[in-house]
């Protein structure tokens, strides 16, 4: 079976990138579909991190310049639900506890 997992960037990944650049690379090579979905606005700035730490290249959706940071949590929420995510990766617990009415959680700390 193959999965649909979503990571957070800001507080998830940029804590412990060396752990999730490995996770990411498991998952992709059993050919799993990864996301990383951030309330950051700067998909550029998420790039240039990610290629910094060597990530493969993996689908990543920053929050809309029409929305402001508040709406962080519904937006990851959304995303889940219209992507059928079967597990994400998130280090907020507000953000998290929203999620877990879709699918699985990972809280990161």
């Amino acid at each position: 079976m193959k999965l649909r997992i979503a990571f957070d960037f800001d507080g998830t990944i940029t804590r412990y990138p060396h752990l999730f650049k490995e996770m990411v690379e498991s998952y992709t090579a059993q050919d799993h579909k990864v996301f990383i979905v951030t309330g950051t606005k700067d998909e550029q700035v998420v790039i240039d991190k990610l290629q910094e730490w060597g990530f493969p290249h993996i689908g990543i959706l920053v929050l809309p310049e029409k929305k402001e940071y508040k709406d962080v949590p519904k937006f990851k929420r959304e995303f889940c639900i219209m992507n059928k995510i079967d597990l994400m990766y998130e280090n907020n617990e507000y953000t998290a506890e929203l999620i877990r009415e879709v699918c699985p959680v990972f809280l990161v700390r």
